[in-house]
């Protein structure tokens, strides 16, 4: 297992409370960084077969929160 997988299961995920607390702080970064943020964590997602329901939910909460309804394509 190489060292970045070991770090990202050792990494605890965020409560919900947490993950909206996390979002509102990015809200507040440039559009172009909002962007790459959302993109990244699509991409991230995308390496799987099948995404968890959790994780489509995690990604439209960030969309819908970093850059608002029917900004980001």
């Amino acid at each position: 297992m190489s060292d970045a997988d070991r770090i990202c299961v050792a990494l605890e995920l965020p409560s919900i409370q947490s993950f909206r607390l996390i979002c509102g702080r990015l809200a507040k970064a440039d559009e172009d960084e909002r962007t790459r943020i959302i993109k990244t964590a699509e991409a991230m997602v995308a390496t799987k077969k099948s995404p968890s329901k959790a994780e489509l939910e995690a990604i439209d909460y960030m969309k819908k929160r970093l850059m608002g309804e029917g900004l980001l394509k």
